[in-house]
């Protein structure tokens, strides 16, 4: 059983194989594991070698297969816990995820809101799902309702690349 995660629910560890175990739940801990495989966990965003034979090749030199990694600043871990939270047929706590990465709010909930009310989407407080009918509409759905201005990820990424350059 998963330990309970950052918002009292069972967060957990999401262990994916190959390719497309980049899925993990609302924010929690996603170990990518095998050729292509992408993981977040402890901050970090890390990218497996997609050939098998490199993979393995950097295994048995470096003791891994991770061919990137990279810092995930607090912005853009509240986006992909956003993304990936609502790609999961149960949703996630918007609320939670906010407080978890130190946000007042990590969507717009008048657009939720607007898509309740179209029935692409369903909410229970700050708890929010993908209907079927919204299912096929997700990637439209996730640039209505995010809150994240586009202009902070800008300025969070200027800093990354050049601290000094933040005042």
């Amino acid at each position: 059983m998963a330990a309970p995660g950052p918002s009292g629910t069972s967060g957990g560890v999401s262990v994916g194989i190959g390719p497309t175990a980049a899925t993990s739940d609302s924010g929690g801990i996603n170990a990518g594991v095998g050729p292509g495989a992408h993981g977040r966990r402890l901050g970090m965003r890390t990218v497996r070698h997609r050939k098998p034979e490199n993979f393995l090749s950097a295994v048995r030199r470096n003791g891994h297969g991770i061919s990137e990694e990279q810092v995930l600043l607090a912005v853009e871990a509240a986006d992909e816990a956003l993304v990936m939270g609502l790609r999961l047929r149960e949703g996630l706590d918007a609320g939670a995820v906010a407080r978890r990465f130190g946000f007042t709010s990590i969507v717009d909930w008048s657009r939720v809101d607007r898509l309740v009310a179209s029935g692409h989407l369903s909410r229970v407080g700050d708890h929010i799902a993908v209907t079927a009918a919204g299912r096929l509409l997700l990637d439209r759905i996730l640039g209505e309702i995010v809150a994240v201005d586009p202009k902070a990820l800008a300025a969070a990424e200027r800093t990354r690349e050049s601290p000094e350059l933040v005042a």
